[in-house]
């Protein structure tokens, strides 16, 4: 998470237009951070990404339990 767009925007630019342009990381990559100015965005961005978390976690052990 990145607070503050107008610090950020120059880096988020050029990871986008630099990095993922040339091939250096996948375009996918550029969705693992969030640039905003938005507090309740950045809650909302946390939550989910622990919500996937977990049920990526309990989805593993399931497939794990599965196995025995």
């Amino acid at each position: 998470m990145l607070f503050g767009r107008d610090y950020w925007r120059g880096l988020a630019d050029w990871l986008k237009e630099r990095v993922a342009g040339e091939g250096k990381i996948s375009p996918e990559d550029l969705n693992l951070f969030l640039v905003t100015d938005d507090p309740k965005e950045a809650l909302g961005w946390i939550v989910e990404a622990r919500e996937r978390r977990t049920r990526a976690f309990r989805a593993m052990n399931a497939a794990g339990q599965a196995t025995r």
